[in-house]
């Protein structure tokens, strides 16, 4: 009888981590979004203007991303630890491959992240964005 207990006890001590792992989600308010992203991008003789773009956000869909038409983006790794989520993406427009590594962390109905995005083509650029959103209704 000791043994099972002890036998119950460890698997519980194994199982109960993965599963709240499982159901560990970063703290979001679902909806409409308004996103904000600053482009950087070296050698540029001046400071692009931001861009302010909405996006309907739920905890199935976290990475913001600007709705192009002509791009065809793919997310190819995506992790949460806690509020925040990193990914990797690679898109493909007009026979440009871009591949970007980004983050987000969320808190309610606020939210900050960053992307890093190398576009290779006839030439190799690099640039990056800082973004920031929050929460503005439910999504339409």
């Amino acid at each position: 009888m000791r043994r099972l207990n002890r036998l119950m006890a460890l698997t519980l001590i194994f199982i109960f981590p993965m599963a709240f792992l499982a159901f560990a989600q970063p703290d979001i308010r679902e909806g409409m979004w308004e996103i904000t992203t600053q482009l950087e991008m070296p050698g540029m003789p001046m400071q692009m203007p931001a861009v302010t773009y909405t996006q309907c956000i739920t905890k199935d869909d976290l990475i913001p991303q600007d709705p192009r038409p002509d791009q065809e983006c793919e997310t190819v790794d995506y992790k949460i630890d806690g509020n925040t989520i990193t990914y990797k993406i690679e898109c493909s427009s007009q026979g440009t491959q871009i591949r970007g590594q980004g983050d987000a962390t969320y808190h309610g109905d606020t939210m900050s992240g960053s992307m890093k995005m190398t576009i290779s083509g006839q030439e190799r650029m690099e640039m990056s964005y800082e973004y920031s959103g929050r929460w503005i209704g439910e999504c339409q």
